[in-house]
């Protein structure tokens, strides 16, 4: 994926692929897009959905949810939990994001009756 920053000059410089200033820039967006493929993969590590074993037990340390005897299906439902606990203002609507989340479609909710 390599971008053609050697364009963006201005016509004061020379922007074929042989001058220099294209071979620098090159180099400069070289180690850019290594970057950028690094970020993206530590975002990928970082996903709850696709994080595993230790990576997970860090995510959940971040968010206070302990794992104990949790697999990692299991554990991924307790974290987004606590995130959205951790998140709420107590009211009835997060009450019941909270309840859904954790029990899933047969929760029904909770009203406020008075």
């Amino acid at each position: 994926m390599r971008i053609e920053t050697a364009r963006h000059l201005t016509d004061n410089y020379k922007k074929t692929h042989e001058s220099n200033n294209a071979k620098l820039l090159g180099i400069a967006d070289d180690g850019l897009t290594e970057l950028l493929y690094v970020f993206r993969t530590i975002e990928r590590y970082r996903d709850i959905d696709t994080a595993k074993g230790v990576t997970l037990d860090r995510i959940g340390k971040n968010v206070s949810e302990q794992r104990r005897t949790k697999d990692d299906e299991e554990y991924r439902k307790f974290i987004r939990t606590r995130i959205i606990v951790n998140r709420s203002a107590g009211d009835i609507e997060a009450l019941n994001d909270i309840a859904e989340s954790l029990l899933g479609d047969g929760f029904l909710g909770f009203r406020e009756t008075w």
